[in-house]
Order: structure tokens, then C-alpha cells, then sequence
């Protein structure tokens, strides 16, 4: 499977393959919760490490992203969407319509 980015040329965004575009939506549009596989896809796309990842959103230590990563807890959606507009994807908070599909 590969992780690199595509564009949508629609959005001008970066897209993750591995990652659904549910995942990519406004959380008032039906957003999806990433699965850890997704998540663990977006940072090794990113080239970012768990303590990398709790700096950027805000955590004093990497424990939280670890349980992200694991599947023990899920990752909230302010912290999913900054990651995404670290990775390249887009502000997915302003996205109209889910990278990859139409309304």
C-alpha cells in the first residue's frame, strides 16, 4: 500500500490514500473517526513521531498519542484536523464537500 499524497483537484489539497475521506470531512459533516492504521498513516506520511505529534497539539508527553496510535483511546477531532493541515492534506475544518467525494 502506498502513502503518498495524491491531489485533489478540486480542493487543492494533499490526500492520504490510506486514509478514508470520511476522515477528511468537517465534523459537522459526518466526519469519521481514523482508525489507529489511518492515524500511524498520517504521521509516518508526515514523518512525525509521537512526542512530535503531542507538541504540535498540545500534550505535555507522547502517552495520549500512544494510545491513539494503539486503538486504546480515539483521537479527538481538533487534534486530527491540525494534524492533517500539518501533513498537507488542508484546513479539513473549511472543506464544503469530503476530499475524493461530492456532497
Amino acid at each position: 500500500m502506498s502513502y503518498s499524497r495524491a491531489m485533489d483537484q478540486r480542493t487543492h489539497t494533499m490526500a492520504i490514500p490510506a486514509i478514508r475521506a470520511t476522515c477528511l470531512r468537517p465534523f459537522h459533516a459526518g466526519w469519521a473517526q481514523p482508525t489507529p492504521d489511518e492515524l500511524r498513516a498520517l504521521m509516518r506520511d508526515a514523518a512525525l513521531s509521537a512526542r512530535e505529534v503531542a507538541q504540535l497539539v498540545g500534550l505535555s508527553d507522547a502517552r495520549t498519542v500512544r494510545r491513539w496510535t494503539s486503538g486504546d483511546s480515539s483521537i479527538p477531532y481538533a487534534a486530527w484536523a491540525l494534524l492533517c493541515d500539518h501533513a498537507g492534506i488542508g484546513k479539513i475544518w473549511t472543506m464544503t464537500f469530503a476530499v475524493g467525494e461530492e456532497q
